[in-house]
């Protein structure tokens, strides 16, 4: 009887050792959680694409319509064409080439007449400036001090010459372009003048401008 009761007190003793070795057992505890990585509120910079630099190539047009890469490439206004790009406003008047001008020195002239023929305006092409004031300081003396700020020599004054008995003459000196308004009245000179036949186009347009 002793040994039965001994035997089961050893089996209890045993049990309950068994049950706390489970309970405190450290590798039976839940595992802790990692701390989370601290969230930033600005996102992260981002690199940028890297650029290449474009160079635009600036043309130019001539009066032509011919696109180059200098505005010297631009070849002189020349003939009918060449006048009317520089006078514009002649184009579609009572205006004629004449040919076989036998003055020295001038490549280019066209006639024009207005008030019944009563004024009649020459535009000439010239080799160079000095031809030009040779012909007008014939008819007129030294060229007087520049009218207009687009003409660098003007001549003005009275002349006898085919009925006409009144000049007005500019000459250009940046294209060697000249206009000569004979007249049979100067007041008749003055309209024409001042309407805007003699005066040429820019002079950025003429030697080309920059292509857009």
């Amino acid at each position: 009887m002793v040994g039965v009761v001994g035997l089961a007190l050893l089996a209890v003793a045993a049990g309950g050792y068994t049950i706390v070795n489970v309970v405190d057992d450290p590798a039976g505890a839940p595992a802790e959680a990692a701390p989370a990585a601290p969230v930033s509120g600005s996102p992260a910079p981002v690199a940028a694409p890297a650029t290449t630099a474009v160079v635009q190539k600036k043309t130019f047009t001539c009066w032509t319509g011919r696109t180059v890469k200098s505005r010297k490439k631009c070849r002189e206004p020349h003939g009918a064409r060449g006048v009317y790009w520089l006078f514009p406003l002649l184009k579609g008047q009572n205006c004629r080439p004449r040919t076989g001008d036998a003055t020295p020195g001038r490549h280019t002239l066209m006639e024009c007449y207005f008030e019944g023929r009563q004024v009649r305006l020459e535009v000439s092409l010239w080799r160079d400036v000095p031809a030009a004031e040779a012909l007008y300081g014939a008819q007129l003396g030294p060229p007087t001090d520049t009218v207009e700020s687009t003409a660098k020599y003007a001549w003005d004054g009275q002349v006898a010459r085919h009925g006409y008995r009144h000049l007005t003459a500019y000459l250009w000196t940046s294209h060697a372009y000249s206009v000569a308004i004979y007249a049979t009245r100067p007041v008749l000179g003055a309209v024409v003048r001042k309407s805007g036949y003699a005066s040429p186009v820019p002079a950025s347009r003429y030697y080309g401008s920059p292509a857009e």
